[in-house]
């Protein structure tokens, strides 16, 4: 499953990105950019407003949903379906 990751104990983010980056480092850089909003960001608003400004478009869904492929909203499944097509968004899903 592609969702394993969201739900392990990580020590170090940065083992992770180098697993998952393959050396691409605008996406390194983008990352690094999620990491730091998340970690100094003043309030959910200010968090949401830093990831879409981000070096790398990160998508995130409109509305919690959980994170599995048979619970997930096909709705959801569509949207993120067509923007990945469109070339519009990287899914952290």
């Amino acid at each position: 499953r592609s969702f394993r990751i969201l739900q392990m104990q990580v020590t170090d983010p940065w083992e992770v990105l180098s697993a998952f980056s393959g050396n691409n480092t605008s996406l390194t850089r983008g990352i690094k950019q999620l990491f730091d909003a998340l970690n100094t960001a003043r309030s959910c608003e200010d968090a949401l407003e830093r990831i879409y400004s981000c070096d790398v478009p990160f998508f995130f869904p409109p509305y919690p949903i959980i994170l599995s492929e048979e619970n997930l909203n096909v709705g959801a499944k569509n949207k993120v379906k067509k923007d990945e097509q469109n070339g519009k968004h990287i899914s952290l899903m």
